[in-house]
């Protein structure tokens, strides 16, 4: 990975974590 894509890596992922955690936290509590 270049420099330049870690630095847009935290821009994307704040934006994706949001709408996956309610996703992730159900199947964690099925678990």
């Amino acid at each position: 990975m270049k420099h330049a894509e870690i630095e847009t890596l935290p821009k994307g992922l704040s934006t994706d974590i949001p709408p996956l955690v309610p996703k992730v936290e159900p199947l964690r509590a099925a678990t």
